[in-house]
Parts: structure tokens; sequence; C-alpha cells
């Protein structure tokens, strides 16, 4: 699936490149080019480099609900640096929206299952029996039977132990 992304946005990029060299050779042409708009677009492509490459990571260990839902709290963290730096004015009713949306948050990370995030349903049946990666159902389970018994519980059943133990 990942293979799938990086290829989407590989093929992507070339035909937002070509677009913009049709579209936009105008603005490129009179564009004031300086060290300063370097560093910025420097900055802004370093930015972006990180969100895509841990986006992938929060889809293995939460859900697209919930990178979704943390993605409305960007709009409020932009206004909270608009108002203390540019001296914006808002609307009374932004920050009940963000304690809203916080609150949804809450309520949906509160919300899950034993497992949480980790059970994928491409998986199918039984993948706590399967690889144990990063945000995988056996790691999850692997994690809670270590956790039980350090507290003088008997772990975790012989039938999800079975096997090769493929931890990172």
């Amino acid at each position: 699936m990942y293979e799938v992304l990086g290829q989407l946005g590989l093929y992507g990029m070339f035909i937002i490149g070509v677009q913009a060299a049709i579209f936009d050779r105008e603005s490129f042409a009179s564009a004031t080019w300086n060290g300063q708009v370097g560093g910025y677009l420097t900055g802004y492509t370093f930015c972006l480099f990180i969100f895509y490459s841990l986006a992938p990571i929060l889809f293995r260990l939460a859900s697209a609900a919930f990178f979704n839902i943390s993605l409305l709290t960007a709009n409020f963290w932009g206004v909270i640096i608009g108002v203390n730096v540019f001296k914006y004015s808002v609307h009374w009713m932004y920050p009940i929206a963000f304690v809203c949306i916080m609150m949804g948050q809450g309520i949906y990370y509160l919300g899950r299952q034993v497992l949480g995030e980790s059970r994928k349903p491409w998986l199918g049946a039984n993948q706590e029996k399967g690889v144990s990666g990063i945000g995988t159902a056996r790691r999850k389970i692997s994690a809670a039977a270590a956790a039980n018994a350090a507290d003088g519980g008997t772990g975790i059943d012989d039938g999800v132990r079975s096997g090769n133990d493929n931890s990172v």
C-alpha cells in the first residue's frame, strides 16, 4: 500500500510540475528570486517532507479518521500564531470550536477497543498471529502480555505466541 502511495506522489509531482510550467509561466518569470525566497521554499519543502513522511506512520498506528480529526486542529494552531504574531482578531466561537474538536479527539481515542487501531481490516482474521511490527495487532498483544506477566499474570495464550517473533 505504501509503495502505491509513493508512486502516486512521484507521478503527481511530474504532472503538477508540467501544469505549473504551462499555466504559471509568467508568475515564475516575474517572481523575485533571492536567498530569502529560497529559504522560505526550502523551509516549506522540509515541512512538507516531514509531514508526508510521518503521515504513513500515523496511518499505521492510528487510522485515517484520527488523522483527519487531527488535521482539523491545524487551522487553530495557525490562528493562534496569527493572533500572537500578526495581531489578527478572531470570532469568539473559535476557542469553543477548538475545545469541541479536542473533546472529539479525546472521545475518539478513549472509545477504542483493546487492540485500538492496530487491527487492520485488510489483513483479515487472526492477524494477531502475524508479523510483529510497528502498529500491528501482534505487537500490541505481545506488549499487553509482557505487562500482564510483569504484574504476575499468566501472559498470553500459546495460540497467539506460536511461530517466530519478528519484532522490530
